[in-house]
């Protein structure tokens, strides 16, 4: 779902931006529980964040700040290191200074956990999500699958070629898709090189159309989260093939199955 996309995808849309316009497009905002992202500031020496709004300043409290900062399970380096960076939130409040100027009040933590429940929760092994890369280690590469939440890309399901660091294929700050191994106790599982898979099925199908055969059956189920219906860009039409989208359906998370059979040609 667009809603629950990494954190920097939603800063630079119009629709995001005409709801930071002012103190009445973000009480819409409040009222619906709309998910929206700007730029955080500052990161006081409480941690809590201060974000510019446009029109006003936000404030996250630090328990405010991401999942687990509470029970203690994340530390506070994830909110420090999101100065300068956007920032996710829903707004919950809005209030007045001591120089009588208004504020909104954030919460980054409930939007996550909306994620949490409404998107990733729902995602099973297979299904395919976008990402982006927000740090590289030696051991893997750690991706914000969705509001900020994390998870890691182990360094041997990165690519099927060896690699001896992460940095030899991605950057911070780049956009991928991987794929969710498994999903256990809100514990995400990803793969990079399980990509490979797709960009196979895609070739082999290509193969097989330049192929001789009178039948042949070649049959590909590559489910793509956020599909939003998107047929297959290397599916040109073609009389020799059927292309059926299976319950392709718009709602927590969708995806999208693409089968094709090759007709029988006619003598």
């Amino acid at each position: 779902m667009t809603e629950y996309l990494p954190e920097g995808c939603l800063i630079g849309t119009a629709d995001n931006r005409s709801s930071l316009l002012s103190y009445y497009t973000l009480s819409e905002c409040m009222t619906s529980g709309k998910i929206l992202e700007a730029p955080c500031i500052i990161c006081d020496s409480h941690h809590n964040l201060i974000l510019d709004l446009g029109c006003m300043k936000g404030f996250i409290p630090r328990e405010e700040g991401a999942l687990g900062i509470t029970e203690g399970t994340t530390k506070d380096i994830a909110l420090i290191s999101r100065v300068n960076k956007p920032v996710a939130f829903v707004i919950t409040d809005f209030r007045e200074n001591e120089n009588g100027e208004t504020y909104a009040v954030l919460s980054r933590r409930l939007a996550q956990e909306r994620c949490m429940r409404d998107y990733l929760g729902s995602l099973t092994s297979g299904d395919i999500i976008p990402a982006r890369v927000t740090h590289l280690e030696p051991f893997g590469c750690f991706v914000d699958v969705g509001c900020g939440i994390p998870s890691l890309i182990p360094i041997d399901m990165i690519s099927v070629s060896r690699i001896t660091h992460p940095k030899d294929r991605f950057s911070v700050g780049q956009n991928i898709h991987v794929v969710v191994k498994s999903v256990d106790n809100g514990r995400i599982c990803l793969s990079h090189k399980k990509c490979h898979f797709y960009r196979s099925a895609v070739g082999a199908y290509r193969h097989d159309r330049r192929g001789s055969r009178k039948t042949r059956l070649f049959a590909s189920s590559v489910p793509v989260a956020g599909c939003r219906h998107t047929a297959c860009p290397y599916l040109a039409a073609d009389r020799r093939y059927d292309e059926s989208h299976c319950q392709c359906t718009y709602g927590t998370h969708n995806r999208l199955y693409l089968v094709l059979h090759r007709r029988t040609r006619s003598h």
